[in-house]
């Protein structure tokens, strides 16, 4: 056997391995509930649950909601790192948690503005009401993203279809976030009002349960390299030949169960 053959060998069993621990850590961190497939999550109603918004997303409610646990790397053969969202409601609130695993966090202790989120480690929540490639009334609706790095500074935003209309003073009202950084992870926990969603028609009288929603997250290299797209919805690279998640393509629905 060549020394390139055993090099090819040992190259691919160390692929193999590493794809086998990244599933095995992204099993762990879903927990007992289990997980869901990509394009549909129904977020289950958990009234009286015990919520504390820390950014540890600890609280025994997230034992009990299902995940999604499927993310990848749309435009990469590579397996992506551990990435496990939760969500769940009551009467009031949604709740969401990010628990992710990252060897080498891009983080910073302060943001010269919210813009600077986005050149660093950092979960993303796109919500729209329609689809957003497609004239509702004769204009492209608006839809809605809150990205969020690993120490809990937000850069939210409203725009329109193909990033259109940019407006970096929107924000849902009353909506919080915090962001904490462990060995070799982070994690977010944040909390929006209903009320907030009912406010931008994400929710009305006609719809109480339906909306669209991406859910992403970046992941930036301390080398300089540009960040890798993770997304929980897999064929984004036969829409888009280069990374690009603000795709109508990009959404799944998230249902408010009863």
């Amino acid at each position: 056997m060549s020394e390139f053959e055993k090099t090819a060998i040992i190259i691919m069993y160390r692929r193999i391995n590493d794809m086998f621990k990244k599933s095995v850590l992204a099993m762990v961190l879903i927990g007992a509930v289990g997980t869901v497939f990509a394009g549909t999550y129904d977020v289950v109603n958990r009234e009286e649950a015990v919520f504390v918004l820390d950014g540890v997303a600890d609280e025994r409610v997230w034992d009990r909601v299902p995940a999604i646990g499927t993310f990848v790397l749309p435009w990469e053969e590579d397996v992506a790192p551990a990435t496990v969202f939760k969500a769940y409601h009551d009467a009031d609130n949604f709740y969401f948690s990010f628990v992710l695993e990252d060897e080498d966090i891009v983080s910073a202790e302060e943001v010269d503005d919210e813009e600077g989120v986005d050149s660093l480690d950092a979960v993303h929540l796109f919500f729209a009401a329609h689809q957003i490639d497609r004239p509702v009334e004769g204009e492209l609706p608006p839809y809605y993203v809150v990205s969020v790095d690993a120490l809990g500074h937000v850069h939210d935003y409203s725009l329109v279809y193909y990033l259109r209309d940019q407006d970096n003073d929107w924000t849902f009202t009353d909506q919080q976030v915090v962001g904490r950084i462990f060995d070799n992870r982070y994690s977010v926990e944040g909390v929006i009002p209903l009320e907030s969603f009912r406010e931008v028609g994400l929710l009305n009288e006609d719809n109480e349960t339906l909306f669209l929603v991406g859910v992403f997250r970046t992941d930036w290299s301390t080398d300089g390299e540009e960040p890798r797209w993770i997304s929980w919805i897999d064929n984004l690279a036969s829409v888009s030949e280069t990374p690009d998640v603000h795709l109508a393509a990009s959404f799944g629905r998230f249902r408010l169960a009863p």
